[in-house]
């Protein structure tokens, strides 16, 4: 091969299994969510603007009447949690629970956290760990998720990006 030739090879993900070729045409993530809703991709742009900035705001994803019956119940969760049932009593209860397996949060996921050798129509492949709600009111300051500007950072405490050829990844 000559120096100015260029080969065009599959990407390799290194980890525990001491690393695996991934064929991207052959990943099977979900193309639909649990309640059977088609799964939406993340347009170039959006991609893009997520590697540029670090977070990516959709408007409309949730209707009108979808973002009130959902702040209303983390209102009243924080307000009067004991108004609900204790398995409600969480940031993943009531109407929140959809957000979690939206098609635009699943198509989300799809890209920046799934792992090809766990994903398949049946199982998403991503987990997810947590879930938080904060309240804030008006003129409280400073809002700085994911530790802010990572000054102060704790051993262990990271944030990582991955790069795969041809995929966005960040889990």
């Amino acid at each position: 091969m000559l120096a100015n030739e260029r080969t065009i090879t599959r990407p390799y993900i290194m980890d525990k299994s001491m690393g695996a070729a991934v064929d991207l045409d052959a990943i099977d993530l979900p193309t639909t969510n649990a309640d059977g809703l088609p799964v939406i991709d993340l347009t170039q742009e959006q991609k893009y603007l997520f590697d540029l900035r670090g977070w990516l705001m959709i408007p409309g994803v949730l209707s009108e009447d979808e973002a009130a019956e959902m702040r209303d119940f983390a209102l009243r969760l924080h307000n009067e949690p004991e108004s609900f049932p204790e398995h409600e009593r969480n940031a993943l209860g009531g109407p929140l629970q959809r957000l979690a397996d939206h098609p635009q949060v699943v198509g989300f996921m799809n890209e920046f956290v799934a792992y090809p050798g766990l994903s398949s129509q049946e199982c998403y492949g991503f987990r997810q760990e947590s879930c938080h709600l904060f309240y804030r009111s008006q003129g409280q300051g400073k809002f700085g998720p994911h530790n802010g500007s990572g000054m102060l950072r704790f051993p262990g405490d990271s944030h990582t990006y991955h790069c795969i050829p041809g995929k966005a990844n960040a889990g």
